[in-house]
């Protein structure tokens, strides 16, 4: 039987694999996007830890549901980027 933090462990893979999916894959060079995620990526992992530590369905729960806005505020920044690197682009035609 695998202990609660085998289980964490495949949980965070299971959302950094999804992160990889919805986002550029150059976003995490881009340090504006670490402070963008920041908050919620620590509101998961101490949901992770919390449950890790439990091991209760309401913990799990709020695993499952700080997962789902760590995986949003990514794509938030993902968007932040693409914006970013739209601007950029125009600046480099304006003033080539």
């Amino acid at each position: 039987m695998s202990s609660k933090g085998d289980k964490g462990r495949r949980i965070a893979r299971v959302v950094s694999e999804r992160i990889a999916e919805v986002t550029s894959p150059r976003l995490s060079g881009w340090d504006p996007a670490w402070e963008l995620v920041a908050s919620p990526s620590d509101r998961f992992i101490d949901a992770l830890v919390v449950w890790e530590r439990s091991g209760s369905a309401d913990d799990l729960k709020a695993v499952e549901l700080e997962a789902v806005a760590l995986v949003a505020a990514w794509r938030k920044a993902d968007q932040k980027y693409q914006e970013f690197l739209g601007a950029e682009a125009r600046e480099v035609a304006v003033y080539g």
